[in-house]
């Protein structure tokens, strides 16, 4: 091994230490939901969700369902203003739900279905939605009365009238019902304009919506957007030239296949490996599709076109993967003759290899 190749070694050597203190120091505010109290994991959270989707009335052998843990749109907002211990804070101290085991109850082409969600660390009540069809007979009951059911879901849940204020209210007439829609905003109580928000959405007579959460300002959203298409822009290029570099490296093999010796074996591996870790990370992240799932489309055929689309999506990761290891290795060949046979790298036998342990 050469002085510059030492010296190399070494740069990379103090690089990676000084990354992995850094990782170390700052891990917990990249991650601040590390330090959640959970105290329901996802069993007995699904337990409890099955429970108050009883409480309202509806039977969870009925539905289909799938359970994730979610964390809402305000983390956004406090991971780029604040930080992860205000964001913590908001959760635990202010107890405005962040982190939430959401549960999804639906039936395939029904309009009709549920979404529940508590929080990790008290199992209170976070979010409830009833979606039900816009024609579903209910009760036509004036605002003032539709106020008081609204009032009084809210203290059952805890809940001190006093410490908030009605904000908004709507209400909407529907073929065979009237729905109203309340907002009550916490007093005297601002975070960089974010305000601290619950919502009532009351379906006729019933109970059909609840939601405590970090109302963020909209000109915040609108500045973010902005931003945001920068960053797109910036990401759009950076694929259009990882797809003229992986064009380059297709021209590049199609010119060198009729030479003898490329290295199909030694890319056919990477390729295997990079197909199995894309289709593991597709499976793996199968239960947020569902949540994104339709009812009004058949459940079996969105199944089969997600695994057809995982399954495509990994065999374009491993064929990518293919490419840039047969072409790269025969590069490697053509501009550094003197060094080993590259597969040979990645074998026991160029590992005992003497110019491996130079």
């Amino acid at each position: 091994m050469t002085k510059s190749q030492r010296i190399g070694l070494l740069i990379l050597f103090g690089l990676s230490i000084v990354s992995l203190v850094y990782v170390f120091n700052n891990y917990r505010q990249a991650f601040p939901e590390v330090d959640i109290p959970i105290q329901y994991d996802k069993d007995v959270a699904s337990t409890m969700l099955d429970s108050i989707l009883t409480e309202f009335g509806a039977n969870p052998d009925d539905f289909k369902s799938i359970t994730i843990m979610n964390e809402n749109s305000a983390k956004l907002f406090l991971d780029k203003e604040y930080g992860g211990d205000t964001i913590l804070s908001v959760h635990l101290d202010e107890t405005i739900p962040i982190w939430v085991w959401k549960k999804r109850y639906f039936v395939p082409l029904q309009k009709e279905e549920y979404n529940i969600s508590i929080r990790p660390d008290d199992g209170e009540l976070a979010y409830f939605r009833h979606s039900v069809p816009e024609s579903l007979s209910g009760a036509d009951i004036p605002a003032q009365q539709a106020k008081s059911i609204a009032d009084s879901f809210i203290v059952s849940l805890g809940y001190n009238l006093a410490d908030f204020e009605l904000k908004n209210e709507t209400s909407d007439k529907r073929p065979n019902r009237r729905d109203h829609n309340f907002t009550y905003q916490r007093i005297d109580w601002d975070l960089g304009g974010a305000k601290d928000w619950i919502s009532v959405g009351i379906w006729g007579d019933e109970i059909g919506y609840f939601s405590h959460y970090l109302h963020i300002p909209e000109n915040w959203w609108r500045e973010y957007s902005k931003s945001r298409s920068s960053n797109i822009l910036y990401q759009n290029a950076d694929q259009l030239l990882a797809i003229i570099l992986a064009l380059a490296m297709l021209g590049y093999l199609v010119v060198a296949f009729r030479r003898k010796g490329l290295a199909w074996k030694f890319g056919s591996i990477f390729s295997i490996i990079a197909f199995g870790v894309s289709l593991a990370m597709q499976l793996n992240s199968f239960s947020l599709t569902i949540i994104g799932y339709n009812t009004m489309d058949s459940y079996s055929g969105f199944i089969f076109q997600q695994i057809v689309y995982a399954i495509l999506q990994s065999a374009l990761v491993g064929l990518i993967c293919l490419v840039a290891a047969v072409a790269g290795e025969r590069i490697y060949r053509e501009f550094l003759p003197q060094f080993d046979f590259l597969p040979d790298l990645f074998s026991p036998a160029g590992w005992r290899s003497n110019s491996f342990r130079k």
